[in-house]
């Protein structure tokens, strides 16, 4: 998510606009919102596959790197920070996913039809 659609998300919640559940930005306390911004500017950068992965480790530590935060004691707050918002991320996308698939009998929905190009007669 880009900062740009996080402020168009949050302006939307607080205005009380209805969002569906994957949006919705819990209420943080004011210590935490640094370590939801990093997460979400991280966000991005996170491994695609077959599977949801975590944000790398390396990209953490490049932001930590960016944003100057030096001293060894805070790195490891910050990296426990956002690390522990990624985790709960992942396990909700993935509870996400596996909720969607539950009305095709656990297996994934079926994909339209692609057409080759050819007419049949």
């Amino acid at each position: 998510m880009q900062p740009g659609q996080l402020k168009k998300i949050m302006a939307s919640q607080e205005a009380g606009q209805e969002l569906p559940e994957a949006l919705r930005i819990p209420e943080l306390f004011p210590d935490a919102v640094p370590f939801y911004r990093a997460f979400n500017e991280l966000s991005g950068s996170r491994s695609s596959g077959m599977s949801i992965g975590m944000i790398p480790f390396s990209e953490v530590s490049n932001y930590l790197d960016e944003e100057l935060i030096i001293s060894q004691e805070e790195r490891r707050r910050w990296r426990h920070f956002i690390t522990l918002i990624d985790g709960k991320w992942v396990q909700r996308q993935t509870a996400s996913s596996k909720t969607n698939k539950k009305g095709y009998g656990g297996q994934a929905k079926p994909r339209p039809r692609q057409s080759s190009g050819k007419k049949r007669r």
